[in-house]
């Protein structure tokens, strides 16, 4: 069954899923479930002093999606999903259907780290999420699966003080995270084994990659095994 992205043609769009997440958490959107939905992330992820900053609702929350860099971070890059508050920083970067630019997580784990000590943040997270597993990039804190991530969102819509509007958002964009960028894997996944069928001299290396995705998403063993 298609997701929502799936039928508005918006299945391979990064770009998408991050502007939906950063309106699901942007504590200042009308849905009011902002605060709630990062605190779960927050919680998931590990994050103390952001989850502290959560909690007092005097703090000042900012979350920046497909933005340049804050004046400090000294670079001119656009993070995905970059949260500031003010003991903490999150950086989140989302991949559903694209590959790593060059140096790019160098220079991301750099500039968070500047932004930091210009902020005098006392906690600079950066976490690499995706449909399945991957290795976490050098010096990041590590990395989370949309499964996961999937998973704290929808646990928001359970907060107490939780509209309908703002618990029908968390599950649906939870779905949307899950299911989008899953697809998106599995029919990658679908064209290898296709050109594995079809012969060719890169068959065993399209197997190997197509079995690769398929085990990260946790889907039966592999077709061609015997």
């Amino acid at each position: 069954m298609p997701s929502l992205f799936d039928v508005m043609g918006l299945y391979g769009s990064e770009r998408h899923h991050n502007r939906a997440l950063a309106w699901l958490v942007s504590v200042d959107a009308d849905h009011g479930a902002g605060r709630a939905v990062l605190l779960a992330i927050a919680r998931g992820l590990g994050c103390k002093e952001l989850e502290a900053d959560l909690a007092d609702f005097k703090s000042q929350i900012t979350v920046r999606s497909e933005m340049r860099w804050p004046e400090g971070a000294g670079s001119s890059r656009v993070p995905d999903l970059l949260v500031l508050s003010p003991r903490a920083l999150l950086l989140i970067e989302n991949k559903v259907s694209s590959g790593e630019g060059s140096r790019q997580y160098e220079e991301y784990h750099d500039a968070l780290q500047r932004l930091a000590k210009t902020r005098g943040a006392v906690e600079a997270c950066s976490f690499l999420a995706a449909p399945h597993d991957r290795e976490v990039p050098p010096n990041w804190t590590g990395m989370v699966v949309h499964r996961d991530l999937a998973r704290w969102v929808s646990s928001a819509a359970q907060a107490e003080g939780m509209t309908a509007w703002g618990r029908a958002l968390c599950l649906l964009v939870a779905e949307e995270i899950h299911r989008s960028g899953r697809a998106n894997h599995l029919r990658a996944a679908k064209a290898l084994l296709a050109r594995v069928g079809g012969g060719g001299r890169f068959r065993s290396r399209d197997a190997r990659e197509a079995q690769e995705i398929l085990e990260g998403l946790g889907e039966a063993e592999a077709p061609w095994r015997g």
